[in-house]
């Protein structure tokens, strides 16, 4: 898998450095490598990877070595394993990163929230709870010889990217665009935070509350953002306190059942949406 990825990398490093016959050299040796990935270890029958722990599925899943048709079933099947083990993560620091990641961009977030939000042996609410700890141990189960270990940091990529919301557009360069898209698990009511991009602080902050959401965006200078609001159709939108078609600086994009999605430029902007409770 790594050695998929590091092809690919250099093979895109190559065409935008316009070394195009060693990007074509690195691309063949990519697919290839994906090629011999999926005839070792993918398992057509029964859509699964390698053994089938959570490391094997979350790999080929974060990295594509997997048939794209077999990708809702290979996802399917991590979550089912992950529901059998009562959300305990079992793939080891390595991996633990790729599946956090791949379970978030497909759009699995709730899942994320419950291997993080649990207080019990192996996770964060277990160094919490049960050492107090303040800095990440290198173990899962007991303070280890290091108490300063950023190699279990991943969630932070996940609280930034998915639970903020802040990412970066896929053609952007130096966050000139930004993406803001915030996941809202059920149990959280709120989350804050910033990113520093090098043209300034990003800074992003929802609230959630039954049959309301408010979220808080500011946007650096010189800098341009969608902002995907998880909203349903029938919400009543105001952007600074005025009505969404009317608000200036924002122009909505689409609307679906499940959000709706907005362009801004640099500034701060107040959401607000609020919809008929289900009963």
């Amino acid at each position: 898998a790594m050695l998929f990825d590091n092809a690919r990398i250099v093979s895109n490093v190559a065409a935008m450095t316009g070394k195009g016959d060693e990007a074509e050299t690195f691309a063949a040796l990519s697919r290839q490598v994906r090629e011999d990935f999926i005839t070792a270890y993918y398992d057509p029958e029964h859509k699964t990877v390698a053994t089938g722990s959570q490391a094997a599925l979350a790999i080929a899943l974060y990295f594509g070595l997997i048939p794209e048709e077999a990708e809702e079933t290979v996802l399917a099947n991590l979550v089912g394993v992950l529901e059998s083990d009562a959300y305990r993560p079992s793939t080891g620091e390595v991996c633990f990163r790729y599946m956090i990641m791949a379970l978030a961009r497909a759009g699995r977030s709730d899942i994320v929230y419950r291997i993080i939000n649990r207080t019990d042996c192996p996770g964060y609410g277990w160094m919490l709870r049960e050492f107090g700890l303040q800095t990440l141990s290198e173990r899962w189960d007991k303070p280890g010889s290091s108490l300063n270990h950023c190699m279990f940091g991943h969630a932070q990529e996940w609280f930034q990217a998915y639970l903020l919301g802040i990412r970066q557009a896929e053609d952007s360069i130096g966050f000139e665009k930004l993406v803001i898209a915030p996941e809202v698990p059920d149990g959280l009511q709120e989350a804050k935070g910033h990113f520093d991009s090098p043209r300034g602080p990003i800074h992003v902050a929802w609230e959630k509350e039954k049959a309301t959401f408010l979220l808080s965006v500011t946007i650096p200078g010189n800098t341009s953002a969608i902002v995907v609001l998880p909203v349903p159709a029938d919400a009543t939108l105001t952007g600074s306190g005025t009505p969404l078609a009317e608000a200036a600086g924002i122009d909505v994009l689409e609307r679906n059942e499940a959000e709706c999605r907005l362009t801004i430029g640099s500034g701060t902007y107040r959401f607000r949406a609020t919809w008929e409770e289900q009963r």
